[in-house]
């Protein structure tokens, strides 16, 4: 179930692509680790972090059985007393937080004797991890049985579809290829969590009305970063923060899960983009401003920044957060072109929506904010415009707005990385810098600026990496007698926008920005 990293790719887990099969009134929170059993899972003190944050009302997914069968002691537990009894302690005290617990059994390895039939790996686990819903009187879901029926029906050869199998020199990180039968690659995970999903259906669980009903034309995702996720990797260092909740000011009125452009033929079939919208409720004519998250190009979502859109219409604009398309489903230069699409989609909808076309601009968080430098600083070239809705409106921004996004691929900070062959950017871009220097280049903003080039603010954590080519290009915009504008936010992490007590100065200073470029 867990989250993998890049360099993995493309091992997958089942809990990483779960957020996809509902709507955003479900928030996946995966504490999965790899290689933990159910003893291990508590001892490190990786079960405290679930306790601590549970809320009335949350589910708990528990599944283990992979690693309980290791016969290490730091890991193994006997099927019906030890693993019983710790599958318990975490039914009992989600209850005691009022959550609610789901079991599930583990799911198949892909393990076939030589007469191609499916054989049981798990044992007594099976058994007692259903003995122990039944006892309990909580939820199970036999995903044992699930995934047998699944991968018995593919057979020895085809179910390496749904396994991490991959010939030599298909991946870069993986140059002698693999065959595992025990962990899943991007479809396996995919058609798992649709089994758990359909297992969840199945016992008729009052959270399935917020499933999607459409299982298979899934559009892939990775929700490895989500803000959650953040806040559990910099709260150690950053007590104090805490993750900004939406809170729609008075005054301010929301239009969601808008169409702003419709892709006819995907691998996926009819793609639609969204965007959702905040904008004052008097009337008048507003600046509007496009939102970009961040997520290494990969993963995050335009929920992200619903606060930050708010809090923007609080101060006079109409905000958009906008859905593009990520790295599993489209690489570069197509997340350019439907941040494109969604511009010119505000201004052929001005009239409706009380957006001063005149006045757009762009604001970018990370992979966001380097999409937005770039969007930004390739006003009205044809080659970055795409073919998608609204061709006979314009893209162009009057203003950027770059929340520690990088500007120069080929700058020294970004350039000279010990990069990973599956790292993000490799990903984004198609190839590493050797395989495609043509194209680390076009993607960077810092080779975009010209006399024509919009006013630009910086915001940025105190990491200088995230400022990669930032300096020469404020330099290039003095020389064009170009506005730029830049404020450093000391002792922040990389993603200090998505919490306070910053998220508060990232308002005020992209604010008090567009007003006075604006006006």
């Amino acid at each position: 179930m867990a989250n993998k990293k890049a360099e993995t790719t493309p091992e997958t887990g089942w809990g990483m692509v779960l957020q996809q099969f509902f709507t955003e009134g479900v928030v996946v929170h995966n504490h999965a680790v790899n290689g933990r059993s159910s003893k291990s899972f508590f001892s490190e003190g990786l079960w405290k972090s679930v306790r601590d944050s549970l809320k009335q009302g949350d589910y708990v997914i528990i599944q283990f059985g992979h690693n309980d069968e290791k016969a290490d002691s730091i890991r193994h537990t006997d099927p019906f007393t030890t693993y019983k009894q710790l599958l318990k302690m975490y039914i009992d005290e989600a209850r005691a937080k009022g959550a609610i617990p789901i079991v599930c059994s583990p799911i198949v390895r892909r393990h076939f004797d030589g007469s191609g039939n499916l054989k049981d790996t798990h044992g007594n686990y099976i058994k007692a991890s259903r003995e122990i819903a039944l006892e309990t009187n909580t939820p199970f879901v036999d995903m044992e049985a699930k995934t047998r029926k699944l991968v018995s029906e593919s057979g020895p050869e085809k179910s390496k579809a749904i396994f991490l199998f991959c010939k030599p020199g298909e991946y870069q990180n993986r140059p002698a290829g693999v065959q595992d039968s025990t962990h899943l690659n991007r479809e396996g995970a995919r058609l798992v969590a649709g089994l758990f999903v359909t297992g969840m259906k199945e016992l008729k669980s009052p959270l399935m009305v917020l499933a999607i009903p459409n299982l298979q034309n899934t559009v892939p995702s990775d929700t490895s970063f989500t803000t959650y996720h953040a806040w559990m990797q910099i709260k150690s260092s950053f007590p104090n923060a805490t993750i900004v909740k939406p809170s729609l000011p008075s005054g301010v009125m929301a239009e969601k899960d808008l169409v702003y452009a419709t892709l006819p033929d995907t691998p996926y079939g009819k793609r639609d983009l969204h965007l959702d919208i905040f904008r004052p409720e008097k009337s008048g004519k507003y600046p509007g401003v496009i939102i970009i998250h961040g997520g290494g190009w990969n993963s995050g979502n335009r929920s992200q920044h619903i606060p930050l859109a708010q809090q923007l219409a609080a101060k006079g604009f109409a905000a958009a957060t906008v859905e593009y398309r990520l790295t599993p489903e489209a690489r570069y230069p197509a997340a350019v072109y439907d941040i494109k699409a969604s511009i010119r989609w505000m201004r052929a909808n001005a009239e409706k929506y009380n957006i001063d076309p005149d006045h757009i601009a762009i604001l970018g968080f990370s992979a966001g904010g380097q999409l937005a430098a770039l969007v930004g600083m390739t006003n009205g070239i044809e080659k970055f415009e795409g073919d998608q809705s609204n061709k006979s409106f314009s893209s162009n921004v009057q203003a950027i707005v770059d929340i520690d996004g990088i500007l120069d691929f080929l700058a020294p900070w970004t350039i000279n990385l010990n990069r990973k062959p599956e790292s993000a950017d490799i990903m984004w871009l198609g190839g590493s810098f050797e395989e495609k220097p043509s194209t680390w280049k076009e993607a960077s903003a810092i080779f975009w600026v010209n006399e024509k080039s919009v006013p630009i603010l910086f915001i940025n954590s105190a990491l200088p990496r995230f400022h990669a080519g930032r300096d020469e290009m404020i330099d290039m915009m003095n020389h064009l007698n170009i506005y730029s504008e830049v404020h450093n936010i000391p002792d922040t992490p990389h993603p200090f926008c998505l919490f306070h007590p910053w998220f508060e100065q990232t308002v005020e200073y992209a604010g008090a920005f567009l007003i006075k470029v604006f006006k």
